[in-house]
C-alpha cells in the first residue's frame, strides 16, 4: 500500500531528529491540506486529528492517515513536512480524494436491468473506492449464474461525466444463453439408489437441450 511505504519516509526522514528520534511531544503550529476539491480541508484535518497548537508525537501521524484512509473518501494519503521551527513544526496533509459516481449505465441486459441494479445496490453520488469496477462485476456475474448464465461475460468501464470530480460507469453484459441440464446422471451411489438420491433434487429440472 502506497501509504504505508510514505508514512515510513515521512517518519525517518521529513521530521529530522526532532521528531524521529526522540519520545518528547513536539507542538503542532499549522496544518495545511492539499489536492482536496470535494472535502473541506476543515473535516479533512478534524479527522486526521491534528489540530494546530496541540502537542503530538511520532506515532500520532499514523493514526492520522489509517483514519483519513478508512473513510473511503481518499485513494492516496500522505502527510509530509512543510517547515520546523524551535517552537514546533507544520505540516501538510497530501490527499487523492476517490470521484463521485454520477450516472450508471447498463448494456445488453434485456430484461434483467432493473434486478441488476437493485443487486448492484449503487447510488449517485456515493464515492468510487478502489475495486468498485471488480466488485460490481463479480456481483453481476454472480447474479447472471444463480439463474443459470455461467458463461455471462461483464465489462465496465470509467468516464468523465460534465461535472468535475465525477465519472460515469458503464457495464457492457454479453449473456451468452443459459446453460441447461440434459441428463443426471449418479456414478459410485451404493447406499442410495439413484431414484432417491434424484428425489432429494427436485428443484433441479431437466431440460430438453442444453448448450
Amino acid at each position: 500500500m502506497r501509504i504505508v511505504t510514505r508514512l515510513v519516509l515521512f517518519i525517518t526522514i521529513g521530521l529530522s531528529v526532532a521528531l524521529a528520534q526522540t519520545v518528547k511531544p513536539i507542538r503542532l503550529l499549522g496544518v495545511d491540506v492539499q489536492g482536496n476539491h470535494l472535502t473541506a480541508a476543515t473535516v479533512v484535518k478534524y479527522t486526521a486529528g491534528l489540530v494546530e497548537g496541540k502537542e503530538i508525537q511520532g506515532g500520532d501521524f499514523g493514526k492520522s492517515v489509517r483514519k483519513l484512509w478508512d473513510t473511503g473518501l481518499f485513494s492516496d494519503v500522505q502527510i509530509r513536512l512543510k517547515r520546523e521551527t524551535e517552537e514546533g513544526i507544520y505540516v501538510i496533509i497530501e490527499v487523492e480524494e476517490n470521484p463521485i459516481l454520477g450516472e450508471v449505465k447498463i448494456k445488453g441486459a434485456k430484461k434483467k436491468e432493473k434486478d441488476i441494479r437493485e443487486e448492484l445496490s449503487l447510488t449517485t453520488g456515493q464515492r468510487i473506492q478502489p475495486h468498485f469496477l471488480k466488485k460490481s462485476i463479480e456481483t453481476i456475474k454472480k447474479f447472471y449464474r444463480s439463474d443459470g448464465y455461467l458463461r455471462a461475460e461483464v465489462e465496465a468501464e470509467l468516464s468523465d461525466a460534465s461535472l468535475p470530480s465525477v465519472k460515469d460507469v458503464t457495464f457492457d453484459i454479453r449473456e451468452n444463453g443459459k446453460i441447461k441440464i440434459k441428463d443426471i446422471r449418479f456414478v459410485g451411489n451404493q447406499a442410495f439408489s439413484a431414484r432417491k438420491l434424484r428425489r432429494q433434487m427436485k428443484d433441479t429440472k431437466i431440460q430438453k437441450w442444453y448448450l
